[in-house]
């Protein structure tokens, strides 16, 4: 008889936590399965970590051999930036899309975002993963409404980003929002294991990618946000570890021994050394390089303090924008037409990006797309970024309006880099820069991604950068107090 493969997704669990918290006692089931089991580390990607990592995991491929290498795509011929979404899977399929001969139960794979008709058994996305790419949707199309009325859709759906580290209410309602769900979770993989018998099944936790954006600082001592929550919060990141290792107790309880387990991550959690690193200091960083004595994000060389900032807002988005950006309207904005979106921008009602969320749409929240009006000026520009720090050079004969020509570019490069690998953190004086990739192809094949540069951060929350000779960014708020590692 053919044994079934069960593969268990552990959506961004952290392998070293794993390991701590069950030698301690607070994971009996996870503990039993490492004492019984084989344990292999993954090699991921060495760029586009948080990107990549899963479409990876899913097809075996690269992103040199998928193109597939972020789901926000730059147009090089109109310096313009959308969502694309999922990976299409054309040519590489995902690995339960490879077995046509062989009945599957497929239950909330993250970055999937389709159903493949052609395979046999029971597709269901979008129930409550992290990034799922798609709405609820199933193959075969009843079973999704079947799940929803036996068991509803997952408590967190709709609030699993909107959870902040500082604000108590939305940490406890996400909390408690993710423990129903990883019960809910549970029961619905022991359902399709004992009614869909399949040959090969995947099942994804994906409550612990979300508690790792959100709980981090509630568990990690070292984090700047540790102990910051009025009145004290307890270790929700633990609970929901334990929360799960209690399912995994429950579907091992009921395996017959005809059955092969697997579980794997395709990345751990780490503090978030991305969120202002990439999307906040790197953008206004190569705002100060092109355009020398000017600044649209202010810094505050007086604070002294290690303190994290409480946003006032209660949004992390209003409270990075603020009245430096406000008072810069882009330069579609015609002239007679710039005192009156300065004086809109200070009212405190609004001073929010009104005209910006018109032209970015559901990108908005990226604040590198909000240097965009000022591009085609510049030698060099940050993208968009999930992760690691993305540059692209304005080169002349590539981009409509490139600036910097071909036999110049790598003096640009070389120039960039050295002012880089200067961005410290004030409080430690550390760099903040562990590596920069230059991608030597710049071309705009599909299999190319679309930086030229790739700056690797050191793995440390930081919410101020100094830069030499440009001065000091920030402080400003974390967003996330969680991320990822390899």
């Amino acid at each position: 008889m053919r044994k079934k493969l069960i593969l268990i997704a552990l959506d961004a669990a952290d392998i070293d936590l794993i390991k701590l918290w069950s030698s301690e006692g607070f994971l009996p089931n996870f503990e039993r399965i490492l004492r019984n089991s084989a344990v292999i580390k993954l090699e991921g990607n060495p760029v586009y970590r948080n990107e990549s990592s899963w479409v990876s995991s899913l097809t075996g491929c690269t992103p040199e051999q998928t193109g597939y290498w972020t789901p926000i795509k730059y147009n090089p011929g109109t310096y313009k930036v959308k969502s694309i979404g999922a990976y299409s899977f054309d040519p590489f399929l995902p690995i339960h899309a490879l077995v046509p001969d062989l009945k599957v139960n497929v239950f909330d794979l993250p970055h999937c975002g389709q159903v493949f008709q052609s395979i046999k058994g029971n597709q269901i996305l979008g129930w409550g993963a992290h990034s799922p790419m798609c709405n609820p949707i199933s193959y075969p199309p009843d079973i999704i409404g079947k799940i929803k009325k036996e068991f509803g859709l997952h408590p967190a759906l709709k609030i699993q980003n909107r959870g902040s580290w500082w604000d108590n209410l939305k940490l406890r309602n996400l909390y408690y929002s993710l423990i129903k769900g990883v019960k809910k979770r549970g029961e619905i993989i022991r359902m399709l294991l004992n009614k869909h018998h399949a040959d090969l099944n995947i099942f994804t936790f994906g409550e612990l990618h979300i508690a790792g954006h959100h709980f981090w600082h509630l568990n990690n001592k070292t984090h700047p946000a540790f102990a910051s929550n009025n009145p004290p919060l307890p270790d929700f990141l633990k609970d929901i570890y334990q929360a799960v290792d209690d399912e995994l107790g429950k579907l091992t309880d009921v395996l017959t021994g005809s059955e092969d387990l697997i579980l794997f991550s395709p990345e751990g959690g780490d503090v978030n050394w991305c969120d202002l690193n990439s999307m906040v200091f790197l953008p206004e960083f190569l705002f100060r390089w092109n355009f020398p004595g000017e600044k649209l994000i202010p810094g505050d060389e007086s604070d002294t303090t290690q303190t994290p900032v409480i946003p006032e807002t209660k949004h992390w988005v209003k409270s990075v924008w603020n009245d430096s950006f406000n008072n810069l309207p882009p330069a579609w904005v015609l002239g007679i037409f710039k005192n009156i979106f300065r004086n809109l921008a200070n009212i405190d009602t609004i001073n929010f990006p009104f005209y910006i969320l018109r032209r970015l749409g559901d990108l908005q929240w990226q604040p590198s797309l909000w240097y965009k009006p000022w591009w085609t000026k510049m030698k060099a520009f940050a993208l968009p970024s999930y992760g690691d720090g993305y540059i692209r050079i304005n080169l002349k004969g590539r981009e409509p309006d490139g600036i910097v020509l071909p036999e110049e570019k790598n003096t640009v490069i070389k120039s960039l880099t050295e002012m880089l690998m200067g961005l410290t953190d004030p409080d430690t004086g550390e760099s903040l820069v562990e590596d920069i990739i230059i991608r030597n192809n710049v071309s705009i094949h599909r299999e190319q991604p679309d930086a030229d540069l790739i700056v690797n951060w050191k793995r440390k929350a930081n919410d101020k950068a100094d830069g030499k000779d440009l001065g000091r960014i920030g402080p400003l708020p974390f967003w996330k107090s969680g991320s990822h590692k390899p």
